[in-house]
C-alpha cells in the first residue's frame, strides 16, 4: 500500500498559480475594453461659439514709430488735374457750349440695284504678295523725368528710335502694340513696351510717309501711304494695293473695318469695299451724293457711316443707303467717332465746332461764350466715355461736363496734335509734329524721334 502524501507547500502554489492566471485574464480584459468603447464611441459635433473681438481703447495704444523717409524727389505736376475739377479754379478748364440744330428727320433710302441705282462694280483683287526685309528693331531706355515748371505737367521724354517726329497716325492693335505712321520719311513704327521695330521703303513698305494705319481681324496691318498705295502687312509679306489691283482710285483716303471684316477705303471717286478676294465700289452710281470721300466710321450695329463733300453724311446698313444729306444744312466735315453710349461725334466743315448725333437729333459744341476750338484734326472717343479732341493748339478732354484744355504750356512736344488713341490699360497716346506721347492720367511722356 502505497501512501499519499500532499504537502502543504504544493496547495500553496496550486492557489498561486490559479490567482496568477486570474489576474492575467483581467488585466487582458481591462485592456481590450477600452478599444471597444473607443470603436463604438458615437463622437459629437463640435459647439460653435461666435467670436466677439475686443476693441483695444485708443487711450491704451502705444504711438506708431514713425520711420522718416530721406531723398524723397518731388515732382510738380501743374495744370490740368484729373481729380476735383473746378471749372472756376483753372484757366483751361471750360463750360461747353451746346447748341441744338434740329431733329434729324427721315433720311432717304437708296438701294444699290434699285430706283435706277446701279449694283456695286465688282472687281477681283490681284494678289502679289512679297517678303518683308528684316525691319530695324531698337531697345528703347530707360525713362527720365525732366525739370519742369509750375505751370505745366511733369512729362517723361523719351529716349529714341522713331525715324521721323513728324507723325500723324495711331494704331493700337489687339495684341496691345503701338503702331505709328510717320509723315517726312517716317515710315511705319511697332513699338510693344519695350522694343521699336521700324518698317521703311527699305523693308517693303511703298513709301515712308504713312497717311493711315489699321489691323483686321486676322491680324494683319493695313496702311496707306504717299504715292496712294494700300499695303496689307501680314508679319511676313507685304502686299500692295493701287489701279492695277484692283482699286477703282489711286487718291486714297481713311480706311476703317467693317464689323463683318470687309476693308473699307475712301477714295475721291467713291468708296471701295475689299471683301478679301475683290473690290466692290460705290459711287454716285450706286447711291453717294458726291463720290469724294471725308470720313468713314463702323459702329457697334455694323454701320457704316459716311461723310463726302457737298455736306453728304449717310449711313450704310449692308443693303441700303440712309442719306441725311441736306437735312443737316450746315455740313459734315471729317473724323467720325462713335462714343460707348453710340453717340457719333464728328467735326463741322468749318473746322472749329464737333457735332454730336444721337440717332435723332444733331447738337453742336463749342466753348461757352460760342467760343470756337482751334483747328481740329481728329475725334477720338474712349472706353470710359471722354471725348478727345486733336487740335492745332494741344487737345481737349470732354467728360460730359466740361472742356479740359492740354496745351503746350502743359508739357506737350508740340502743340499740334494729329491724333490720339487710347491703349488697353487706358493710356491715351498721341502724336506730334515732335514726336509721339502718352497721357496716363498723371503725366506727358513724351517719345520724340530723335537719335542720339
Amino acid at each position: 500500500m502505497i501512501n499519499k502524501f500532499i504537502s502543504p507547500y504544493n496547495g500553496l502554489h496550486i492557489r498561486s498559480c490559479s490567482g496568477l492566471l486570474i489576474l492575467i485574464s483581467a488585466l487582458i480584459a481591462a485592456c481590450s475594453r477600452p478599444k471597444q468603447q473607443q470603436e463604438s464611441f458615437d463622437f459629437k459635433p463640435p459647439t460653435v461659439v461666435e467670436a466677439k473681438p475686443y476693441k483695444v481703447p485708443a487711450e491704451k495704444l502705444e504711438p506708431p514709430i514713425v520711420v522718416p523717409v530721406s531723398n524723397i524727389k518731388t515732382i510738380p505736376m501743374g495744370r490740368p488735374k484729373i481729380i476735383n475739377l473746378n471749372p472756376n479754379l483753372y484757366k483751361n478748364v471750360y463750360e461747353p457750349e451746346i447748341k441744338k440744330i434740329l431733329p434729324m428727320g427721315t433720311p432717304k433710302l437708296i438701294t444699290p440695284g434699285k430706283d435706277g441705282f446701279k449694283l456695286p462694280v465688282k472687281v477681283p483683287a490681284i494678289d502679289s504678295p512679297f517678303e518683308a526685309g528684316a525691319p530695324e528693331i531698337i531697345l528703347l531706355k530707360d525713362f527720365y523725368v525732366k525739370d519742369d515748371n509750375p505751370e505745366s505737367f511733369s512729362t517723361m521724354g523719351t529716349m529714341h528710335g522713331f525715324l521721323s517726329n513728324d507723325l500723324n497716325a495711331l494704331y493700337v492693335d489687339r495684341a496691345g502694340n503701338l503702331w505709328v505712321g510717320g509723315w517726312d520719311g517716317g515710315g511705319l513704327s511697332k513699338y510693344d513696351g519695350r522694343y521699336l521695330t521700324n518698317y521703311s521703303a527699305a523693308q517693303g513698305l511703298s513709301s515712308n510717309a504713312v497717311l493711315s494705319v489699321l489691323e483686321d481681324r486676322d491680324g494683319n496691318i493695313w496702311t496707306v501711304t504717299d504715292g496712294d498705295v494700300l499695303n496689307k502687312f501680314d508679319g511676313k509679306y507685304f502686299t500692295r494695293y493701287t489701279t492695277k489691283q484692283g482699286l477703282s482710285n489711286d487718291n486714297l483716303g481713311k480706311i476703317i473695318e467693317g464689323k463683318n471684316g470687309d476693308i473699307w477705303i475712301g477714295t475721291n471717286k467713291g468708296l471701295n469695299r475689299y471683301d478679301g478676294h475683290s473690290f466692290h465700289y460705290y459711287t454716285k452710281e450706286q447711291g453717294l451724293p458726291n463720290d469724294s470721300i471725308y470720313s468713314m466710321a463702323s459702329d457697334s450695329k455694323g454701320n457704316i457711316w459716311i461723310t463726302t463733300a457737298g455736306h453728304g453724311f449717310l449711313k450704310f446698313d449692308g443693303q441700303r443707303f440712309h442719306d441725311y444729306t441736306g437735312i443737316f444744312g450746315s455740313g459734315i466735315g471729317h473724323f467720325l467717332a462713335e462714343d460707348r453710349e453710340d453717340n457719333l461725334w464728328m467735326r463741322g466743315l468749318g473746322n472749329n465746332y464737333v457735332f454730336r448725333y444721337d440717332g435723332q437729333t444733331m447738337n453742336q459744341y463749342s466753348i461757352k461764350g460760342d467760343k470756337s476750338f482751334p483747328g481740329i484734326n481728329d475725334l477720338f472717343a474712349d472706353r470710359a466715355g471722354n471725348l478727345w479732341i486733336s487740335t492745332s493748339d494741344g487737345f481737349f478732354k470732354y467728360d460730359g461736363k466740361f472742356l479740359i484744355h492740354f496745351s503746350a504750356e502743359h508739357g506737350l512736344g508740340d502743340k499740334w496734335v494729329r491724333m490720339m488713341r487710347e491703349d488697353a490699360a487706358g493710356n491715351i497716346w498721341y502724336c506730334t509734329n515732335t514726336g509721339v506721347g502718352k497721357f496716363d492720367g498723371k503725366f506727358l511722356i513724351i517719345y520724340n524721334g530723335s537719335r542720339e
